[in-house]
């Protein structure tokens, strides 16, 4: 029941999921951001919604209640189509867990549309790198996507291109490609397949630049 409102205001979300603070602030306008509950833009499942692809990167479990009992599921696995998750009728979700992260952790959110508020997304991406010790070293990454499949996405080839890899040596233009190649966006009316697939490409690089500029700048 925590609002999107919330979410974009507390210090602790601030500090330690600033990707998820970030797409809180984009959603809908202040009176939807006031009402509106993570909850909500959960169980609805849009392809587009502002949240999923952040909870995806930050690896969110969610608990499941029923008179049968509780079940944890993992957020990948709790979409399954535009607007249809494995919620059943009986179901209720009712917390989102979500691991703390590792101190050298960084994350860039960009949501792309055609205005700059009040928009269903036309393209999102939530990007979470978590750096080794020496700050240099890629210990994991999730980088996931909204409105460019029936689900919320996450680019599994990019983790095994970064992953114990030199982040100051990764090619990033290739890495774009890839988001590039291994989205299947469709036509709507806030963009075609091809606008997509294209934009994907860029931001990706974007959201890597922005990494680079966060690491060098962390103590």
């Amino acid at each position: 029941m925590v609002t999107h409102a919330q979410l974009e205001k507390s210090e602790d979300i601030k500090k330690y999921f600033p990707v998820l603070s970030q797409a809180a602030a984009d959603i809908g306008s202040p009176q939807i951001r006031n009402r509106g509950t993570i909850g909500g833009n959960i169980v609805n499942a849009s392809p587009a919604g502002d949240l999923l692809a952040p909870l995806m990167a930050y690896d969110a479990q969610f608990k499941l209640f029923s008179t049968q009992g509780e079940v944890i599921v993992p957020a990948e696995e709790f979409f399954i189509g535009p607007k249809k998750t494995i919620l059943e009728p009986a179901q209720l979700l009712t917390r989102i867990i979500l691991p703390m992260p590792f101190e050298k952790t960084f994350g860039c959110w960009i949501k792309i549309g055609k205005r700059k508020a009040l928009i269903i997304a036309t393209i999102t991406l939530a990007l979470v790198v978590e750096m080794a010790k020496d700050n240099k070293t890629v210990k994991e990454v999730r980088s996931c996507l909204g409105s460019v499949a029936p689900t919320p996405i996450e680019i599994k080839e990019i983790r095994r291109k970064m992953v114990g890899k030199d982040f100051n040596q990764l090619d990033f233009n290739q890495l774009g490609q890839i988001v590039e190649d291994k989205i299947s966006p469709i036509d709507d009316i806030r963009g075609t397949r091809e606008y997509r697939k294209d934009v994907a490409k860029n931001i990706m690089i974007n959201a890597l630049e922005e990494i680079t500029s966060a690491r060098r700048s962390h103590k």
